[in-house]
């Protein structure tokens, strides 16, 4: 007579090592109609008010800044793409957003 063996026990999953998301704080400053959403990294998404993705702002570390000056980057989306072009690198914030904004 045939006997059914057990089903073989399921292993238990292990926590995935993930490296902690390093939070990204609300943008510096702001502009009327337009959001810069925090992402992580030092990262914000930038659109418009109705939810339209006009491009990027990242916060980088620039050895050649002075002191703690923070450093940033802008890339704009191109139109009908997810390609992103760079728009240059920034020593203050509203410039950086503003790049970004007139494209």
């Amino acid at each position: 007579m045939l006997t059914a063996s057990p089903a073989p026990a399921m292993p238990t999953p292990t926590p995935a090592l993930a490296t902690p998301a390093i939070p990204t704080p609300a943008f510096p400053i702001s502009r009327r109609g337009i959001r810069a959403v925090p992402l992580r990294g030092g990262r914000w998404r930038v659109t418009r008010d109705r939810g339209d993705v006009l491009g990027y702002v990242d916060l980088i570390d620039d050895p050649r800044a002075a002191g703690d000056a923070p450093r940033f980057r802008s890339s704009r989306m191109a139109a009908r793409s997810s390609r992103l072009i760079p728009l240059g690198e920034f020593a203050d914030a509203r410039d950086a957003l503003d790049a970004v904004r007139l494209g």
